[in-house]
């Protein structure tokens, strides 16, 4: 699922971006998508990369495009980790009333 992403500055911290870019043109626009769009890469590489590896420890073929492995990879996201450590959290502190 594609998504659009996008933020509200501040007049400020416009003045405070501008200070380092360019920002004729949507200058500022441009440079947010480029870091979003890179941090995304980034983070899709090292996900990539430890599947590929899992893949081939298990004996298993890798195939399909870096998008189909990722989107295929067995990992759960920020809000699964944070809500699966709330369990933990509840589930320890119940466990000392008794």
């Amino acid at each position: 699922m594609a998504r659009i992403v996008s933020a509200t500055l501040s007049a400020a911290q416009v003045k405070a971006l501008a200070t380092n870019i360019n920002d004729d043109d949507g200058g500022i626009d441009r440079w947010f998508a480029n870091w979003v769009h890179n941090r995304a890469d980034t983070i899709m590489d090292d996900i990539f990369q430890k599947e590929v590896a899992r893949l081939i420890a298990e004996g298993k073929s890798v195939s399909g495009s870096k998008d189909d492995i990722v989107l295929a990879a067995p990992v759960q996201s920020a809000s699964e980790r944070d809500q699966e450590s709330l369990y933990r959290q509840r589930k320890l502190l119940d466990s000392g009333k008794e």
